[in-house]
C-alpha cells in the first residue's frame, strides 16, 4: 500500500476508507471459507496470500485516518482528538481480542473468522449509515 498517499491526493478519503472496510469482512469470509473447506491442511503460501488482503484492506481504512482527525480539529483540540481515536480503537481491541482468541480457542478458526467476518460486516454497514457523503456546496 505504498501507493496509497498518492491515491489520496486524488481520491477522497471516505470511498478509500469504505472500500477497506468493505474488504475487511470479504477477505475474512474468504479465510474462514478456506479454513472450512481445507482445515489444518491449508497450504501456507495460501494463507499467507489470504492475509495478505486484510492487511492491506486494513491500510485502506488506518492511512487516511490521521488526515480525517487532522481535518475535524483545531490546533488547539489536536492532542485530545488523536488521543480520543487512539483509546477508543484500543478499546475495540480490549473487546475484540478476545473474542478471537476464546472462540478461536473453542468454535476453531474457521467459525471464529466467519463470525469477526460478520463483526466487521456490521461495522461497515454502521460506517456507511452513519458517515454521510458530504453534500455539495451549492452556489447561489
Amino acid at each position: 500500500m505504498l501507493v496509497l498517499p498518492r491515491v489520496l491526493d486524488s481520491v477522497p478519503d471516505r470511498p478509500v476508507m469504505l472500500a477497506g472496510d468493505l474488504a475487511l469482512p470479504a477477505a475474512l469470509a474468504a479465510i474462514a471459507a478456506v479454513l472450512a473447506a481445507f482445515g489444518t491442511d491449508v497450504s501456507w503460501p495460501l494463507l499467507l496470500a489470504l492475509w495478505t488482503v486484510p492487511g492491506a484492506a486494513n491500510a485502506l481504512v488506518l492511512t487516511p485516518s490521521a488526515r480525517l482527525l487532522r481535518r475535524a480539529s483545531t490546533e488547539e483540540t489536536r492532542p485530545a482528538v488523536f488521543a480520543a481515536q487512539f483509546s477508543l480503537s484500543h478499546a475495540c481491541f480490549l473487546l475484540t481480542y478476545p473474542i478471537a482468541g476464546t472462540l478461536g480457542a473453542r468454535l476453531g478458526l474457521a467459525t471464529t473468522a466467519g463470525i469477526l467476518a460478520a463483526i466487521g460486516a456490521i461495522a461497515f454497514l454502521a460506517a456507511t449509515a452513519l458517515w454521510k457523503e458530504p453534500r455539495a456546496v451549492q452556489n447561489a
